[in-house]
């Protein structure tokens, strides 16, 4: 923030002087508190440059030019703090929105970032037994993570292995989400604790039950659980992702305020329709795979490969010299076809 009088002291060409509050908004009264400004723009160039009798390139010079000033001064100041902390579930979050991109555009650059990112949190937060750090800073991780942090990840993962199809993704959710239930899961409820049981005792342990605006631990926890449930055909997975929802619905219901439970929300419509499960299996998966993934289709997972790996729903699906999408439900699989478009018409 800046004085009026600072700008005059600094600034001693009358013309530069003028011209540079006006294109910040700079006044002896302030635009903030206690006489101080905030450098903002208020003002077009070519207003500016008709008050003072101006071309838009002179006042621009001479903008250049006092901002070089203003910003040597700033140097002398004592420097703000810095938090340059890594945090594990932002950085979770910042895969999906990657990934969120690249499905939408087909970038290359966004699926790379998502990848060097991923691969950031695999070898620098993920510790031996699935524990995760919720911290890095300084070269090292630190604080044993909160189930955000495991929750976020595991989805984050999860769309990682969509993505590119590499199981290593879906090895390490499952590695995640196996030491957040031993850790986290309350029995009595059937709901996950915000912090770990390895963590030192507290009052009380909280547990997270709505969303905001970033989706919550419960809900995000129960959404890896049935995605996990529907790749692994874990039967104990998806019934512990119903009973969280079956625990919800009342607070859901009673509130009036579904915005505070929007993923709870998204859940509640994977039952209501249930999700689409798309296997791709041949040399050529890749084609299919980015094309259905450029579709917007929210109730869907979508696996497969160059061969059937080692998911139950690949297995007797690879046919020599074809690559097939396998359009399925609950387990049923319809007749394949080799093109997107024709899959599409099948989820109709």
């Amino acid at each position: 923030v800046w004085y009026a009088e600072e700008v005059d002291s600094l600034i001693q060409d009358e013309k530069m002087r003028e011209v540079i509050k006006d294109y910040y908004d700079i006044s002896y009264r302030g635009n903030w508190e206690e006489e101080k400004n905030v450098l903002r723009r208020k003002q077009s160039v070519d207003r500016i440059a008709g008050k003072h009798s101006l071309s838009e390139k002179e006042v621009m010079d001479l903008v250049s030019k006092a901002k070089s000033i203003l910003f040597e001064a700033r140097d002398t100041r004592v420097q703000p703090g810095l938090d340059d902390k890594i945090l594990t579930s932002w950085n979770a979050l910042m895969i999906n929105g990657y990934l969120d991109a690249y499905h939408a555009s087909g970038i290359q650059e966004y699926l790379d970032k998502a990848l060097t990112n991923g691969r950031f949190l695999e070898s620098n937060m993920i510790n031996d037994g699935g524990r995760l750090d919720r911290n890095y800073k300084e070269g090292k991780s630190t604080i044993n993570a909160f189930l955000d942090d495991y929750a976020l990840t595991i989805n984050a993962f999860v769309n990682l292995y969509q993505s590119t199809f590499d199981e290593g993704w879906l090895s390490l959710s499952n590695d995640l989400m196996t030491h957040t239930i031993d850790h986290f899961f309350d029995p009595e409820t059937g709901m996950f604790f915000y912090t770990s049981d390895l963590d030192p005792p507290l009052i009380t342990r909280k547990m997270v039950l709505g969303d905001n605006v970033i989706p919550g631990s419960n809900s995000s926890i129960a959404r890896a659980l049935h995605k996990l449930g529907l790749y692994y055909y874990n039967q104990d997975y998806l019934d512990k992702a119903q009973k969280m929802l079956n625990n919800i619905m009342p607070n859901l219901i009673e509130s009036g305020q579904p915005g505070f439970y929007s993923n709870w929300c998204g859940m509640l419509l994977d039952q209501v329709n249930p999700p689409y499960e798309i296997a791709i299996v041949g040399q050529d998966f890749g084609t299919p795979q980015k094309a259905l993934l450029g579709k917007y289709l929210p109730n869907k997972i979508l696996l497969g490969g160059p061969d059937e790996g080692s998911l139950e729903l690949l297995k007797e699906k690879l046919q020599d010299g074809e690559t097939l999408i396998y359009v399925c439900q609950n387990k049923v699989c319809k007749f394949p076809v080799s093109d997107p478009d024709k899959a599409m018409d099948l989820m109709e």
